[in-house]
Parts: structure tokens; C-alpha cells; sequence
């Protein structure tokens, strides 16, 4: 794994490493760092980042290192947290940062007894640094300011563009183009467990995928995590995928006793038996864990209804979404990004607004 590039995916290896497989790297990690109150310290401090754990960990498995790691993360947030709910003397939080990307330790934090409200918005980095000052502006000025309601953001897709993109690369001699596209067309195409990509409208801001920018597929089919990783995303067989799930359907699919939102996909919940059948190839596959994108309709009525459609056919309430790109790539942002991936992958569809290109 490189630095700098890899380290997501620990979260996604760590459950397939059992306990006594963990625990020797747990124990590594745990000699070091600590919480102290409101703060950590050095229970004992390495004299560097990198030699001190290769050679303490030398021999251990892979899975167990990550494993060891994770365990140890969730450890050393949740009681930090519960120190900070403790001196507050609050029940609420909002959590953010590069380790809130972590869903599986806001798991952890969200199955704190003591906290009733739990948020974490859809970018933890450096990016999200200009919302904050400009609600710091606001506040200074008297200006009201308000929750976002949804994370599209960014960059917006016109249809003079897709025509345009279709025109320079001749796409009608080669495809089958349908402009004004009806969803019960493309819902068709989802239940024969075609995988589509969705290029529409604004593109969302931040680490996931909300529909407007992604893979889509039929959950139920395990295959398709085969599929797509064999035909576009190459991935490691740990990672997982994820669902979008229609919100009223989430107390079906999830264990969400105190009804957290996760709009962004920025928390992991355990998953209900229906899940487990309905969402097979959208959940993590060793702890059936999900890292949800609960959708409600005002935040992407399009898309709300593209899943209600699929629902309808199939009784299935959620559609699995992976990010729109190629391996190593970054998510596309327009036309062109979306054209170069659908024909350098086995996409077998692609969605530009309200128009659909398929592959002959």
C-alpha cells in the first residue's frame, strides 16, 4: 500500500480479520498514543512513524494490522468524545476532520450512549475550510445563515454540452442515443443488472458519490461486485460498495435505533436480515456493515425517483452507487470526464441529463 494514497483502505480490510488475528498489532499501536482527558499523550512515544512499526509488526498479517489499527482508532476516538460530551455537559455533536471519513469509527461514535444528535457532513478536508469561514463572516456581519440541505455543489452538467459531445465524437453512428429518456428505460436496464453510469445536473461536493456523479447498479445481484470490478473500478476484493436507500425504506435495512440521518455517506450501520437479501452486493460482505447514503426527496428529487421506479419493479427500496471514474482516476466532472470513462470501461450505459447512450 502507498502512503498518502492507501490509507482509506484499512477500513474496508480490517473486519475480515478475527480476533486472535488482530490483537498482537492492537497491542502495538495501543503502547503509544493515549487519551488524557480533553487531550492525547504518549503512553510511549516511537522515535519515528515509520521503522518503529515496520519492525514491531514484522510477520504480522496484513488483515490483522488492519484490524489492530481500526480497533485501536474507534478505541481512542470514543473515549475522547465521551470525555468532551462529559465536560460539555452536551448530547449533541457534529464531527469533522480527515478521520471523520472513517465511517466505521463514527459507528462507534454514534453507539455512544450519551449522544442523541450525530452529524458529519460530506468532506471532512481542507476543502470544507471556506464553508466554515464564510459562516464565520456571516455571524461577525448579522447575516442569517443556514444548513446545507444537500451536497450538490458543484460543477453543473448543461444539455448544450452533451449535445456538443455527442456530435464531436459521432456517439449515433456507434450507440443507441435516446434523448428525453423515460425512467421506466433506464429502470429496465438496472433490473437486467446493466450497469449504468449517472452523469447528471450538479456534482456533489465532497468524498462520495450522491447519485449525480455515479455507478449504478442492481443491489441484490452479488455478481455485480464482480462485474464492476472486473469491466471499470479494479478494486481490491475488500472494498466494498454502498447503497443509496429511499429514506422511508432504512428502518428496514439498517440498525438505527436513535434514526441518525447519513446523507453523505459518512456513517456505517449495522444492516437487518431484509438488507443482507435485498442489498447483497452494496454491503460490506464480511460484517454486513453499510455506509448509507439515505436519501430524501427534496435533496434529489431526479434521482429519489429513478429509485422509487426501480422500488416498484422490484420491491427493492436502494440501488448500489459507486463513484463515476476509472481506477486511479479522479470522479469525472463533466460530458467529456464521463465519455472518456464509459469508453475506456464496460459501463454498458451512460446517463448525460436526459440522455442515455448504450453500447451496442
Amino acid at each position: 500500500m502507498k502512503p498518502f494514497e492507501h490509507e482509506y483502505k484499512v477500513m474496508g480490510l480490517a473486519p475480515y480479520a478475527k480476533d486472535y488475528i488482530l490483537e498482537p498489532a492492537y497491542k502495538v499501536f495501543k503502547d503509544t498514543l493515549m487519551v488524557d482527558g480533553l487531550d492525547f499523550k504518549w503512553r510511549n512515544k516511537p522515535e519515528d512513524m515509520y521503522f518503529y512499526f515496520r519492525d514491531k509488526l514484522e510477520g504480522m498479517r496484513f488483515d490483522g494490522i488492519a484490524a489492530g489499527l481500526q480497533k485501536w482508532c474507534e478505541e481512542l476516538v470514543v473515549e475522547w468524545i465521551n470525555n468532551i460530551l462529559g465536560h460539555l455537559k452536551v448530547d449533541s455533536l457534529v464531527y469533522s476532520g480527515g478521520l471523520s471519513m472513517n465511517v466505521k469509527i463514527n459507528q462507534a461514535i454514534a453507539e455512544i450512549p450519551g449522544i442523541k444528535h450525530f452529524f458529519v457532513p460530506p468532506s471532512g478536508g481542507d476543502e470544507s475550510t471556506p464553508i466554515g469561514a464564510a459562516y464565520s463572516i456571516c455571524a461577525k456581519l448579522g447575516v442569517p445563515t443556514y444548513p446545507l440541505d444537500n451536497g450538490y455543489l458543484g460543477y453543473s452538467l448543461l444539455d448544450s454540452e452533451v449535445e456538443e459531445l455527442i456530435k464531436k465524437y459521432k456517439i449515433r453512428q456507434n450507440h443507441n442515443v435516446i434523448n428525453n429518456v423515460s425512467i421506466e428505460e433506464i429502470v429496465n436496464l438496472l433490473v437486467n443488472n446493466k450497469v449504468i453510469a449517472r452523469c447528471v445536473g450538479s456534482m456533489e461536493f465532497g468524498a462520495r458519490a450522491l447519485g449525480n456523479r455515479s455507478i449504478l447498479c442492481n443491489p441484490a445481484n452479488y455478481d455485480n461486485v464482480r462485474l464492476i470490478n472486473e469491466k471499470i473500478k479494479f478494486r481490491d476484493f475488500w472494498m466494498p460498495f454502498t447503497p443509496s436507500i429511499l429514506d422511508y425504506r432504512a428502518k428496514e435495512y439498517l440498525v438505527n435505533p436513535k434514526n441518525f440521518s447519513s446523507p453523505y455517506m459518512t456513517i456505517a450501520f449495522n444492516t437487518k436480515p431484509l438488507a443482507q437479501e435485498h442489498l447483497a452486493a452494496a454491503i460490506h460482505p464480511a460484517d454486513f456493515t453499510a455506509r448509507p447514503q439515505i436519501l430524501e426527496k427534496a435533496a434529489n428529487p431526479e434521482y429519489y425517483a429513478l429509485i422509487k421506479a426501480f422500488e416498484k419493479k422490484t420491491g427493492i427500496g436502494a440501488l448500489l452507487n459507486t463513484s463515476l471514474n476509472l481506477h486511479g482516476e479522479p470522479i469525472v466532472r463533466n460530458a467529456e470526464d464521463a465519455c472518456h470513462t464509459f469508453t475506456n470501461s464496460g459501463l454498458d450505459a451512460l446517463l448525460l441529463n436526459n440522455t442515455l447512450i448504450i453500447k451496442q
